[in-house]
């Protein structure tokens, strides 16, 4: 999963951290962080911890389950990062995040994709043209292409 673009989870994430419905939650994707801060001996969790994975990857390795059991902790069984974050967000901030609001913003970042994606083509096409010079290009169109070969 490393290097993978960020889910649509991030927004019910983002409206729960800065609402202040976030009171004692902690939610990152930063693990090795995470688990440096709470094997803390003197960092007690008044709930203990929820450390949530995906079944067909397994539980996390021994590191992380000798944690969670030191701090009274609980392994949760998820069906992924979004379906997690869109969950917590509709139980947290009802009137926020649910299946509407989710759309609306899945609706907008595709919209936002395809414009972005029309417009590369058509800087690439009026280049192939030679209508535009080839530094008007995207960046990584023009990381990415071939130059002609000298032989």
């Amino acid at each position: 999963m490393s290097g993978a673009k960020p889910g649509f989870g991030y927004h019910p994430l983002a409206l729960m951290l800065t609402s202040d419905q976030g009171d004692n939650l902690v939610i990152t994707t930063n693990f090795d962080s995470l688990v440096e801060l709470l094997a803390d001996k003197n960092l007690q969790m008044k709930n203990g911890i929820y450390w949530c994975y995906m079944e067909e990857y397994g539980l996390p390795n021994d590191k992380i389950q000798t944690l969670v059991q030191e701090k009274k902790g609980f392994f949760v069984s998820t069906a992924g990062f979004d379906a997690t974050m869109l969950a917590i967000g509709n139980a947290l901030l009802p009137d926020r995040i649910g299946v509407h609001e989710t759309g609306q913003y899945l609706n907008a970042r595709t919209n936002s994709q395809i414009e972005n994606y029309e417009k590369a083509y058509k800087k690439l096409t009026a280049y192939e043209d030679n209508k535009i010079p080839e530094e008007d290009l995207p960046i990584l169109v023009r990381k990415n292409m071939r130059k002609p070969s000298s032989t």
